[in-house]
């Protein structure tokens, strides 16, 4: 069969049964054919821009080309010279070129790009203008064709059957003799695709790919914050979302909108993300108080770490009696103590205020078991309850992940921003696995992340992960201060809220799924990345078989292979 450019039938051949039966006839042709279908051309021309379309153009290397104008359906020439089409109705439709005219355009500008060729055998094929009206026959035409449409130039519907031939008394009438053996070899051919079908590949750099994802992210950001308009009218509101749905950027908003004479205080849970948000927004926000509670506890005079009780008690005292606040923002009220949000939403709304909680059901559930919004006092009290659906910060590869031990049917993510998929990185021993996180580290700064860019999260604590101790893998310096010098290592726990163009994940272990907490932490950890995600491991089939029953999955004589397809993932074994 001919070879067909582009690859694959088309799926409406522009909705032309004409050029449906001549496609089907080329399929006749052997393979010796290349057949070019839909090909467009532009060229400039006394300073004007033309373009045009040949519906078919066939090179034989053997003889060289026919440019192929397909008309389907009737066809006719008035006396005073113009041509229409006439379409299954009757209706005509006069046409701005006659076919053969409209051939002879395509074939002028194909003879101009052979002409450009820098191969002189390519220069001397011949470029043939010819038309092909597949729904009549030569007997049924009315009246004379005009003298320049003959048989070896206008092919009718018998021609379908045999379409060699025709093609070949198209060459022998315009006297296309057989080229010498070597200007048909694979290079000359290959040259003559590459003239009329160019290929080129355009890597982007990471920095325009990164800029291309975050146009998409903030797009539906600004999606999501539609609803702050629906929020001034409410004087209570639980906003609940999952990792990367844009929990904290609404949150800002939120207190961004609140009357500037009014003093708002935004809590957090996390010492990570209170002070990014107050590097990032104390300078542009004066009238909001960004803090914890227990630096709260610690301003009035308290230890800087207290426990609940101790936050307990210094509500109902000094907090209370001492209130300076207008309204209260609580990010990932999923963290703190039930009875410590009841305690703020009732001095809130006795003091008229406004109370937004921003919370994770998925790891309320976990936290509480599924019937929180029946146990859970806070909860009840809400004036109104809305959820955001839509995950504006992980890429679709990203979020399959962070989702797989929960499923993805508890988010509608976003238009799909397809990304990287993440990437477990196996290795043979611990120490292998350390310094595979610096030839991470090296991959991903080689492809042009900064490391700024780039964040190590451990699934344990700073005390048991294998980077304990440790200030430096193989040069690159650790550090975990949020704006420290060097790449930041922490945990997912005190990540939670943030994000990085890269997460590195290290300790990723048998016990990652062990428990609704673990898979939480899991989640946390990959709902970080924002771009690329890649796991550090050393797994044994027995490890990985554990990890897939946790999961859920059926374990079998494939662990590597279940562990790839149960959290949709790559997988590299690196000894």
């Amino acid at each position: 069969m001919a070879h067909f450019i582009p690859v694959g039938q088309p799926e409406d051949y522009h909705d032309s049964n004409a050029e449906r039966m001549v496609y089907n006839a080329f399929r006749k042709l052997p393979n010796n054919y290349i057949v070019f279908y839909s090909l467009k051309w532009g060229r400039e021309y006394d300073s004007r821009y033309q373009k045009g379309e040949a519906d078919f153009l066939l090179f034989d290397p053997s003889r060289g080309f026919l440019v192929i104008e397909v008309k389907g359906g009737g066809i006719k020439k008035d006396d005073k010279g113009r041509w229409f089409s006439i379409d299954k109705s009757g209706y005509e439709h006069q046409l701005r070129y006659s076919p053969l005219d409209q051939a002879w355009r395509s074939a002028r500008r194909f003879m101009d790009l052979l002409s450009d060729s820098s191969d002189r055998d390519i220069r001397r094929y011949p470029v043939i203008p010819t038309v092909w009206f597949p729904s009549v026959r030569m007997n049924e035409i009315q009246g004379d064709l005009p003298s320049d449409y003959q048989p070896s130039n206008t092919f009718t519907y018998p021609d379908l059957e045999d379409p060699e031939k025709a093609i070949n008394l198209a060459f022998d009438y315009n006297n296309a003799r057989r080229v010498p053996p070597e200007m048909a070899t694979r290079e000359k051919i290959d040259a003559v695709i590459q003239v009329f079908a160019p290929s080129f590949h355009i890597v982007p750099s990471v920095s325009i790919e990164i800029q291309e994802r975050e146009y998409m992210f903030n797009q539906l950001t600004n999606e999501q914050a539609a609803l702050l308009d629906y929020l001034v009218e409410q004087r209570t509101a639980g906003i609940q979302g999952a990792g990367g749905t844009g929990k904290t950027m609404i949150a800002l908003e939120c207190a961004r909108r609140l009357p500037k004479d009014t003093n708002v205080l935004f809590l957090c849970f996390n010492k990570m993300i209170l002070q990014y948000l107050r590097d990032n927004f104390s300078e542009e926000m004066p009238n909001v108080t960004f803090s914890n509670l227990n630096q709260l506890y610690a301003q009035s005079g308290g230890q800087e770490y207290a426990n609940d009780d101790e936050i307990t008690d210094f509500l109902l005292s000094g907090f209370s009696d001492n209130y300076q606040f207008d309204h209260i923002i609580i990010d990932e009220g999923q963290d703190f103590a039930a009875d410590h949000l009841d305690f703020l939403m009732d001095i809130v709304q006795a003091t008229g205020g406004y109370f937004y909680i921003f919370y994770d059901k998925n790891q309320l559930v976990h936290k509480w078991g599924s019937d929180v919004d029946q146990t859970i006092e806070w909860l009840k009290k809400l004036d109104c309850r809305l959820v955001l659906n839509k995950n504006c910060r992980n890429t679709y590869q990203i979020a399959k992940t962070a989702y797989s031990p929960f499923g993805l049917d508890r988010i509608t993510l976003a238009e799909r921003i397809n990304g990287d998929t993440p990437c477990i990185n196996n290795y043979s021993s611990i120490e292998e696995a350390i310094h595979g996180i610096a030839e991470t580290i090296r991959f991903y700064t080689d492809k042009g992340y900064k490391r700024k860019q780039i964040t190590i999260l451990t699934l344990k604590t700073l005390t048991k992960t294998i980077l304990a101790g440790r200030e430096s893998i193989d040069g690159y310096r650790l550090t975990n201060d949020l704006n420290g010098d060097g790449i930041l290592f922490t945990t997912a726990r005190k990540y939670k809220g943030l994000e990085s163009d890269v997460v590195i994940v290290v300790d990723f272990d048998e016990q990652a799924f062990k428990d609704d907490n673990a898979k939480s932490v899991f989640y946390v950890a990959c709902s970080r990345a924002k771009h690329c995600l890649t796991f550090i491991a050393s797994l044994d089939d027995a490890e990985m078989t554990k990890m897939v029953e946790d999961l859920g999955g059926n374990p079998t004589n494939e662990p590597r292979r279940n562990l790839k397809k149960a959290l949709s993932v790559d997988f590299q074994f690196i000894r």
